[in-house]
């Protein structure tokens, strides 16, 4: 299991980017989403919004990928 630092404060763990977006999802400061794909659409707005990062919503991988290329998440 991996632990990682959110930019806006806090940690998560998970085993894997899924469990990561899952976990994004249910401590997300913008409220919970009814399924993940939705989650990581209003993600990478706000991303984008807020810093200019372009995050991918193809598919979780790549979510997880450009969250910590842009510093959104980094592993401790």
């Amino acid at each position: 299991m991996k632990t990682y630092n959110l930019l806006g404060g806090g940690t998560i763990t998970a085993e894997s980017n899924q469990e990561i977006v899952e976990n994004l999802n249910l401590t997300s400061l913008f409220g919970r989403r009814k399924n993940l794909n939705e989650f990581m659409v209003e993600t990478a707005k706000a991303c984008q919004v807020q810093t200019g990062a372009e995050v991918r919503t193809n598919n979780i991988n790549s979510f997880v990928e450009d969250l910590i290329k842009a510093g959104f998440l980094t592993e401790s």
